[in-house]
């Protein structure tokens, strides 16, 4: 929609750029950090807060239908290294909440598994019973309060509430959305010596390098340029600590309206 000038002046509208926020891995562990301590950020079901919570460490590499369409079989995601212990365990604690593994009474049968001769891997076995039940799934009511549906997934509508959510109680400046995740992701891959163009687009799933560019990168450029100009050793951290959504956060900001 185009708006003339003289109606941007007359009203005093805001005529910038809309603001691209990107949330880091630093930003996403204070994200987390609230998720799982905060008493504002309520569950009706413990399952709720593990599912949250893995689903703000894997959107940056995954859109939320991909992630809410995730079965046990397949989850079908670009999932975290192997290196990423938390996220493993959350997976893990779902599984076995599920009751979804073939022959595991609990975490500490893993430790039985062998890889069979001949073979590099050794796939964990899923129930037959559960390999279709989504690994993400929303909540029903049942005699006993809420409880867990097997067939119904989550929603990208309730992904997208409960981010918004979040990402006020930690007091973040900017709305919090699943594309905040994605341009981190990108800025991280984008920023990196080991990936090309060509694999940050395959991995976002772009179809060139101009969707990176006009859609995730961010209008704010967190480079130290004055320091590149005069040919000195950039202030990396600073910079990056400056451009980051932690910088904004304040717990204090009024987030609804009162008699005041």
């Amino acid at each position: 929609m185009q708006v003339q000038q003289s109606s941007v002046e007359e009203f005093r509208l805001d005529a910038g750029k809309k603001a691209k926020p990107v949330m880091r891995a630093e930003d996403q562990f204070e994200l987390l950090r609230t998720a799982r301590s905060s008493v504002e950020v309520g569950m009706e079901h413990e399952r709720v807060r593990v599912q949250l919570a893995l689903l703000l460490q894997l959107t940056g590499a995954n859109g939320p239908d991909q992630l809410s369409n995730c079965v046990s079989k397949n989850p079908r995601a670009k999932w975290v290294p192997k290196t990423s212990m938390p996220t493993l365990n959350s997976v893990l604690s779902l599984g076995f909440a599920d009751g979804a593994f073939e022959g595991l009474a609990g975490p500490e049968d893993l430790f039985q598994l062998k890889v069979l001769p001949g073979l590099n891997q050794q796939e964990v076995p899923i129930k037959k019973s559960k390999m279709d039940w989504p690994l993400f799934r929303g909540l029903r009511s049942g005699q006993n309060g809420h409880e867990v549906s097997e067939t119904e997934r989550v929603t990208d509508k309730w992904l997208r509430d409960r981010m918004k959510h979040l990402g006020e109680v930690t007091g973040f400046d900017l709305p919090l959305g699943p594309y905040c995740f994605r341009r981190g992701n990108g800025e991280a891959l984008d920023s990196s010596s080991l990936i090309s163009d060509s694999q940050r687009n395959k991995i976002l799933q772009h179809a060139n390098s101009g969707v990176y560019q006009h859609d995730y990168m961010s209008n704010y450029i967190g480079q130290d340029k004055q320091a590149i100009y005069r040919g000195l050793k950039p202030q990396a951290a600073v910079m990056r600590a400056g451009s980051g959504m932690t910088r904004s956060i304040d717990r204090q900001r009024p987030r609804t309206l009162n008699d005041r």
